[in-house]
């Protein structure tokens, strides 16, 4: 019997089954990768509690109902007081982590504990269908808001860390909205939160203001690493007789301000140092101070000659109507200038003149030597005769030198014609 054939078949069973063994080693790879990815987020779903509106392996939070400690597995979570109500928008929105949320008027503390990681990524999610909605949380006395319209929901990421296993996100009323929580996810992070900072910027640094104008400077307060505590603006070193004046004096990054410096006419004319400090209203009180200047003069400086003067705002329909006006103006300037050019016909005579029209320009002609060469230049001007019968440059008129004797004869010999 030909063992060639069983050889054959014997290789390509082995080659199948190794293809077999990596498929199926590579779909468990997947599939402890998708249950550790499972297990590792924690999702707490707020609302009313209804299983048709909890998202699937979420940890339902039902209100005021849910008071701490309850308990999922070595988790315990839940509201500090009952004081939350709960809502649901129903089949109405379709995304589970969006339906319902818990809202309330006054401050509540959202508590869990039992965490296994020391860091965590956490992503909040704020809205409601029909009401506007301001949801300020602090975590680790760092400050977290959001703002959103009827029908909008916003999401709020950062870097937290857990203090003794646990967390406590404080819920504070902020304006005149109602807060309100969706959801939070919890995800575990290898690395710390970076340090919550923010930065300043003016524009300009520096002004030229005559006495009794204002200096006006733009402050820009930006967020870094998702600072979003309030910070509060100051100005320090202000002679006396200035008034100073923030608008808006603090506000939470990112928010632009306008600082107004009011001189007197009796300032001093001198140049001026101030420092503007910028200080968060948070545990580490994170401040920046920027060195701004003033120089005041007793001349007028251009451009400023009203310091406090407002430039006017049309709306569109009066620009459109002063754009019409302005070119209604350069069409009569354009129609007025078309009018001193030739047109067609004359530029189509112009090139039909005979060669014989074309005159040459005569250089101007010396100076006259003598009252009878002018009178010749006037009679030629005048048609008279036909040209100027001496036109001579200028020269000294003297009589020529006397020859004597000697000189006459000997010039008539080879000059006959003297």
């Amino acid at each position: 019997m030909d063992k060639k054939p069983v050889i054959v078949i014997f290789e390509f069973l082995k080659g199948e089954l190794r293809t077999f063994l990596a498929l199926v080693l590579l779909l468990l790879i997947f599939v402890g990768l998708g249950f550790a990815a499972e297990t590792q987020n924690i999702i707490f779903d707020f609302g009313t509690g209804l299983s048709s509106e909890i998202s699937p392996g979420a940890i339902s939070v039902n209100g005021g109902a849910t008071i701490y400690p309850k308990l999922s597995g070595e988790l315990s979570y839940g509201w500090e007081t009952p004081y939350v109500a709960e809502q649901s928008s129903g089949a109405q929105v379709t995304d589970l982590l969006e339906t319902d949320s818990n809202q309330g008027v006054g401050d509540n503390i959202f508590k869990v504990s039992g965490l296994e990681s020391q860091y965590y990524t956490a992503t909040l999610i704020s809205g409601n269908l029909n009401n506007a909605i301001t949801t300020k949380v602090v975590v680790n006395n760092v400050t977290y808001m959001t703002n959103s319209e009827p029908g909008e929901w916003k999401t709020l990421t950062f870097k937290v860390a857990t203090q003794t296993g646990g967390l406590d996100f404080n819920f504070r009323r902020y304006g005149t909205n109602l807060w309100a929580v969706n959801a939070i996810i919890l995800s575990p992070s290898a690395t710390p939160p970076a340090e919550l900072t923010f930065d300043v910027a003016v524009q300009p640094t520096e002004h030229i203001v005559q006495t009794g104008g204002t200096a006006i400077y733009r402050i820009s307060v930006i967020s870094q690493n998702g600072y979003s505590s309030e910070v509060a603006l100051s100005i320090t070193d202000l002679p006396s007789g200035m008034t100073a004046a923030f608008n808006p004096v603090s506000g939470f990054p990112p928010f632009v301000a306008n600082l107004e410096i009011a001189t007197l006419k009796t300032s001093p004319v001198t140049y001026y140092a101030f420092t503007l400090t910028a200080r968060g209203k948070d545990s580490t009180a994170y401040t920046i101070n920027k060195n701004l200047a003033l120089l005041l003069t007793t001349q007028p400086v251009f451009g400023q000659d009203d310091q406090t003067t407002e430039f006017p705002v049309i709306d569109q329909e009066a620009f459109q109507k002063q754009a019409k006006h302005t070119q209604s103006l350069i069409d009569k300037y354009i129609t007025t200038e078309k009018r001193q050019l030739p047109n067609s016909d004359e530029l189509a005579a112009l090139q039909e003149l005979p060669a014989e029209t074309a005159f040459s320009v005569l250089p101007e002609l010396p100076q006259p030597r003598s009252l009878f060469d002018a009178s010749l230049r006037q009679l030629t001007g005048a048609g008279i005769i036909d040209i100027v019968v001496d036109s001579a440059p200028v020269v000294d008129s003297t009589p020529p030198p006397r020859t004597g004797f000697w000189a006459q004869f000997f010039g008539s010999m080879f000059n006959p014609a003297q």
